[in-house]
């Protein structure tokens, strides 16, 4: 069994219905869907649609307090996260569940298309093997990432006074709690939909939320690299 807790608020309806559908139609594993939400919005009924029993409803919004409202409905020996837009290969679960068992690794993290929002891809984004001092510059694991379940038993929940930095801040702790844990599958077997309405598209319009991330990611960077002064 693997767990994806997928996050949702005010999705589009076509295309939370074509993540969930991409989840399901993942081979050779037990998926454990997990839809986390706010109180009236239309993600409850297109769960209920899908027969999801597991459904967790905030009484207000933000990514990672949904996440973090959830973790304790995650029963698989493996788990990652998932958007509402987004949507992944049919193999990408046993494809990094392999990659990481492979390489004695208990976190897998790929390559991924970058589509737009009819789903036709743009690039490829490619990455590299782990290296921490890289992962210090620029975040390349993304929230899509697969672990083991023992990974998310120790470093859980995310820490959200890190704001939209809370899984970059995870996976630093992991690698300082574990060490390169971290396997890196090059195959892209998921897609990042970028529409309009996506967050880092509206960030770039709003000059005080940007620089409020910018500020939020330095101070979580600079606590990091503190750690081994």
């Amino acid at each position: 069994m693997i767990s994806i807790i997928m996050n949702s608020y005010k999705d589009n309806q076509n295309y939370l219905k074509q993540a969930i559908e991409s989840w399901y139609k993942n081979k050779d594993v037990e998926i454990d869907l997990i839809i986390s939400t706010v109180k009236n919005d239309s993600a409850i009924d297109m769960a209920k649609e899908f027969g999801i029993k597991k459904i967790v409803i905030n009484n207000e919004p933000g990514i990672f307090q949904q996440l973090n409202t959830a973790l304790n409905l995650v029963e698989g020996e493996w788990f990652c996260l998932s958007s509402g837009n987004d949507y992944v290969m049919p193999n990408k679960l046993i494809v990094e569940k392999t990659c990481a068992l492979k390489n004695k690794k208990k976190i897998c993290y790929s390559a991924y298309y970058v589509t737009d929002e009819r789903l036709d891809i743009k690039h490829i984004n490619k990455f590299h093997e782990y290296n921490y001092k890289k992962h210090l510059e620029g975040n390349f694991v993304y929230d899509v990432a697969l672990m083991h379940r023992s990974i998310f038993d120790k470093y859980m929940p995310y820490q959200t006074k890190w704001g939209n930095h809370a899984c970059w801040d995870f996976w630093l702790r992991v690698y300082e709690g574990e060490g390169n844990i971290f396997a890196y599958n090059p195959i892209p077997v998921w897609g990042y939909r970028q529409t309009k309405d996506s967050q880092h598209i509206r960030r770039k319009r709003n000059e005080k939320w940007k620089q409020e991330n910018i500020r939020d990611r330095d101070i979580m960077l600079n606590y990091h690299k503190n750690l081994y002064k």
